[in-house]
């Protein structure tokens, strides 16, 4: 299932807590969504995030599990605001993912959780 720009320039949106545990593609899904600050997303069968969160640029709390993601380019493109990630990805590209996030420099990140291992961000 396509869950493509399903959100795409919700600007009223800030909160969301979302189980789609059948939706495979998430690209552009909440692109533009200004007021976004707090996601909850359990994605397990998502393979392609793309572009998931570009634009969102108060965004500071989200928490993800993607755990059959392959193509996540670009999922935090101009979200400076972020604070804490806590993410569950496939082990297969764990460590290219915690080397995209921290090749953010994210200046607000205080918490980065992967897999529940904890990154340390010193």
């Amino acid at each position: 299932l396509y869950g493509n720009r399903m959100f795409y320039g919700c600007t009223a949106l800030t909160t969301l807590d979302l189980n789609l545990p059948k939706i495979t593609q998430c690209v552009s899904m909440f692109y533009g969504c200004t007021s976004l600050t707090n996601v909850d997303l359990n994605l397990p069968d998502a393979v392609a995030c793309k572009n998931m969160f570009e634009g969102c640029a108060t965004l500071k709390n989200v928490k993800l599990n993607i755990i059959h993601v392959m193509d996540y380019t670009d999922i935090f493109k101009y979200c400076s605001a972020i604070e804490k990630i806590n993410v569950t990805v496939n082990t297969l590209i764990e460590d290219d993912f915690k080397s995209y996030v921290l090749g953010l420099n994210l200046a607000h990140l205080t918490e980065f959780i992967i897999n529940g291992e904890e990154v340390d961000l010193s």
